[in-house]
């Protein structure tokens, strides 16, 4: 009974898309911000870490803003000891500003699953700022999926 439990398993597994077995990665970040540093949450939804040298699509979502949706890519180093990653977002509904956007680039060391903010850019369009540094670190994923929302009041 055993082995044909085994091999249901074992066959369900080579016939499922990686996709459908690939975990969310969760990460926190903190960035400054003119009064206070501002740390939010960010699921990189159905992602694995990429082997040495190669590269993976991220979607993103962040429980901390519905709504808003980030995308980029990340890279392992020739070492795999460094996750680099780049992230770009733009919307209008969460800050109620007629448009934002954000783009930041970063590094996570695998042995310690923390590192650093280098590049983040925020534009809006009556003002901009940029900060120039930040941390992140890796988190563990809540035990439910984090659902994806829509602020606008209207979910359709």
């Amino acid at each position: 009974m055993r082995v044909i439990a085994g091999l249901v398993v074992g066959l369900l597994l080579a016939v499922m898309p990686p996709s459908a077995m690939a975990r969310d990665f969760c990460i926190s970040e903190s960035i400054p911000s003119f009064s206070s540093p501002f740390a939010y949450h960010l699921v990189w939804k159905a992602f694995t870490i990429p082997g040495r040298g190669a590269c993976k699509p991220v979607i993103a979502i962040t429980p901390d803003a519905p709504g808003l949706l980030f995308s980029g890519a990340a890279c392992t180093t020739t070492d795999r000891k460094t996750l680099l990653f780049t992230l770009f977002s733009g919307a209008d509904q969460y800050t109620g500003a007629p448009s934002w956007l954000t783009n930041q680039q970063g590094n996570i060391s695998l042995a310690t699953e923390s590192g650093n903010l280098s590049g983040i850019t925020l534009s809006l369009p009556t003002e901009g700022a940029t900060y120039s540094s930040g941390t992140v670190s890796v988190e563990t994923c809540p035990r439910t999926p984090t659902p994806i929302t829509d602020d606008s009041g209207t979910d359709e």
